[in-house]
């Protein structure tokens, strides 16, 4: 408290200088000229504690001042009343030009500098100002930044060369390189934007937080510094960096205009797509046999088909050359053409025998499903985060966390509806501000799917029996209500609300039900969404349900301990339900595809990019082919989409084999991973901060977990011919 006691007695006994005294004095002439003017009363409402009086809790104190008495701005407000009506008032200020950051607080519920910050001037409004939140509180308006300060030394910053400069001169850049240190080097470390962030609030002692990180970009972007390697290792953990979930509270409420959030998504960006990343995914030792040799081979390979597409410089200077979305993506394209194809005999929790389904001509349209997926921290392998639906497998639900595929906070189904010969299947994207409550998002969102998907294979299309509960989870082969995708997704959402093995957590979601007779379903709540592709076009899509930007409607779980603290201190937490979902109806067709994603493809992807990729994909194989009376769809698609008829000639030394529906869900799953890291094409994510934000600077593609499920629709069944796929791709 020492040095706290020297601040107050340096408020106490500070006095205006001569250059600041002689403003005032005009605006006092000016005043008295005109005439004596009516008072103009302001009420301030001041956060007051003590650690000297430990018996007094905290609470608010009330100050009234006359507003033709006091400057323009807060600061000259707090000033005056510990001059005039209580010199105990304790805060922090130095240069009253916004420059220093000492005298941030909260006022009126914002972060700011309160030398910045002017007077409201309703007379019916009062001025509450608090400390900054969420922070220790040496007494009054004085927050304990310490830790905020330890974490800055943290990320050494400094210049970090292995030689010294030439002749003993300054380091020198160029024009352009020192232009990207513009918006990062201004930052006044005043914490406003770091105790706005709600992930800082519950996970401050691990996570760095807007302000450091941006501090910490400043220098990964600096041409001179040769220490990025190390600087990207340094936050290369699941805490320093991956808990910021993109709110944007940082970048509205910094008083200098400057935008931490698109700092942080540059970052991701970098660890996404750098060369740390690479070396840690393509040279540690292969979990299926094979040798290290071998997977040295492939880190070689992998780095140069990579690097053709996203350089890293000895510099540490990244220089994007570009994405195409048309033909086959970067990421996919290389390994495809290396011959490498993608496995269908990839183990899954939920696989085992059961009965087959319908025979053929019973079924006039039939579903061919593939999935692919990565999370956002990983490194993308089309050979190994895909899915490939086989109606003949059961579902069986299993909690094991270890079972999941790698696609972070989203997670899908696919599953036979019983023995009707229709396909229920579905996207779902956790909610991640729920990790700031110590809660997995992704044990909502499997576990929904999982429930999905139980009750989609367990359903008997008969009628109800007499007194049949419409919330009933069909675990055995009884009757069952007709199922509908709202009424999939209620039932799925009343399971996991019944699992205690889940507290908490939401999640939006996109559930389909696709009829044997030629009929698709879709309730889509969220963010999520589908689009269908028809002969070369976009036949229909799905429209998002947000609440604000970045706010999508979701499911949630809400535990008893957050709905006493709402009850007694307000708030809302977002909670929609199943029947809050848009559902829509459509008429396939043959050919048709149909492509279920979450927000990580949508917020890069727009739906034309998704229509180049399919159509090269269709146009490649002769599944769709260009004639002078448009697009004419092949008569059987079986050969491209039936993994046994694909691999039909190929015998037992075969390698395994890509369907149709698995190579167009790799390829927009790869597509998106190069938009969301990609700096100079602005994605639909970059477009809605611009709507929303007109003087935001957010370029580029969003960073995020990315899930896709393709449907290919084939009418009839057609008997099996020889196959094409291999020789045409």
């Amino acid at each position: 408290m020492a040095s706290l006691r020297s601040t107050t007695r340096l408020f106490a006994s500070a006095r205006p200088s001569a250059a600041l005294r002689k403003p005032a004095m005009v605006s006092v002439r000016s005043m008295a000229s005109v005439g004596e003017s009516e008072s103009k009363m302001k009420t301030f409402q001041i956060y007051r504690w003590d650690p000297s009086q430990p018996s007094e809790k905290p609470r608010m104190q009330t100050y009234t001042l006359d507003l033709n008495k006091t400057g323009p701005m807060v600061l000259d407000a707090l000033v005056r009343i510990k001059n005039e009506l209580d010199p105990t008032l304790t805060f922090r200020r130095s240069c009253r030009e916004g420059i220093c950051g000492s005298c941030a607080m909260n006022i009126n519920g914002t972060n700011t500098l309160a030398c910045l910050c002017r007077i409201p001037t309703e007379a019916s409004s009062e001025v509450k100002i608090y400390p900054l939140p969420h922070t220790y509180v040496v007494k009054d308006l004085v927050p304990d930044l310490t830790h905020f300060y330890k974490q800055y030394r943290s990320i050494k910053p400094y210049l970090q060369r292995d030689e010294p400069a030439p002749d003993g001169k300054e380091y020198r850049q160029s024009k352009e390189d020192r232009r990207k240190l513009d918006g990062l080097y201004e930052c006044i470390l005043c914490a406003c934007c770091s105790t706005s962030c709600p992930s800082y609030w519950w996970n401050s002692e691990e996570y760095l937080g807007p302000a450091i990180l941006l501090q910490s970009y400043r220098w990964l972007a600096d041409s001179r510094d040769q220490r990025k390697v190390e600087r990207r290792l340094a936050l290369d953990n699941s805490m320093s960096l991956y808990r910021c979930h993109t709110i944007l509270n940082c970048t509205r409420t910094c008083p200098k205009g400057l935008n931490p959030a698109k700092a942080i998504a540059e970052i991701k960006k970098e660890m996404a797509f750098c060369e740390t990343a690479l070396l840690k995914f393509f040279e540690k030792p292969q979990s299926t046999g094979r040798r290290r040799g071998t997977g040295l081979v492939a880190a070689r390979a992998g780095r140069q088909a990579l690097r053709a597409d996203y350089a890293c410089d000895g510099s540490g200077n990244e220089e994007s050359t570009g994405y195409l979305f048309s033909g086959a993506s970067h990421l996919s394209s290389p390994i495809a053409r290396q011959g490498r194809q993608l496995s269908l005999n990839t183990p899954r929790r939920w696989a085992s025998s059961a009965a087959a389904p319908p025979p053929a001509s019973q079924m006039p349209f039939t579903y061919s499903v593939a999935a692919s997926y990565i999370g956002k921290d990983r490194p993308y392998d089309p050979a190994t985060h895909v899915f490939h639906f086989n109606p003949h497998h059961r579902i069986q639900p299993n909690n094991n966390k270890r079972l999941r595929p790698e696609s972070g906070q989203d997670a899908f189904f696919v599953s036979r509806v019983g023995d009707t010969g229709g396909v229920a299947l579905g996207v779902a994207d956790g909610v991640g501000g729920w990790m700031d409550s110590g809660v997995d998002p992704a044990d909502f969102s499997h576990g929904l799917c999982g429930n999905m998907a139980s009750v989609a294979y367990a359903h008997r299309p008969s009628a109800p029996p007499a007194g049949a509960q419409d919330q009933q989870l069909p675990s055995a082969p009884a009757a069952s209500p007709p199922l509908t995708a709202r009424r999939l997704l209620q039932l799925g959402y009343d399971a996991v609300c019944a699992d205690r093995s889940i507290p908490a957590g939401g999640s939006t979601a996109v559930v389909a039900l696709l009829q044997p007779e030629g009929t698709l379903e879709v309730a889509n709540l969220g963010d999520s969404g589908f689009v269908q592709l028809r002969a070369n076009a976009v036949h229909a899509a799905s429209t998002p349900q947000i609440h604000a930007f970045n706010t999508p409607f979701q499911l949630s779980v809400i535990p008893p301990g957050i709905m006493a603290r709402m009850a007694m201190f307000g708030g809302a937490q977002l909670s929609d339900m199943p029947r809050d979902a848009e559902v829509t109806r459509h008429g396939l067709r043959h050919g048709d595809v149909l492509v279920f994603a979450s927000d990580g493809v949508w917020d890069n992807l727009f739906n034309q990019d998704i229509l180049r990729v399919v159509c090269s994909s269709m146009a490649a194989v002769g599944a769709w082919e260009a004639t002078d009376s448009g697009t004419k769809v092949a008569a059987d698609l079986t050969p491209f989409t039936r993994p046994d008829v694909v691999a039909a000639d190929q015998g037992a030394k075969a390698k395994p084999v890509v369907t149709l529906q698995s190579l167009i869900a790799t390829e927009i799953t790869a597509a998106a991973k190069a938009a969301s890291v990609n700096r100079k094409l602005d994605g639909p994510f970059a477009k809605e901060v611009k709507k929303y934000f007109p003087r935001d600077n957010w370029r580029g593609g969003k960073v995020d977990d990315i899930c896709v499920v393709v449907a290919i629709v084939s009418e009839g069944s057609a008997a099996a011919s020889e196959p094409k796929l291999k020789s045409r791709l």
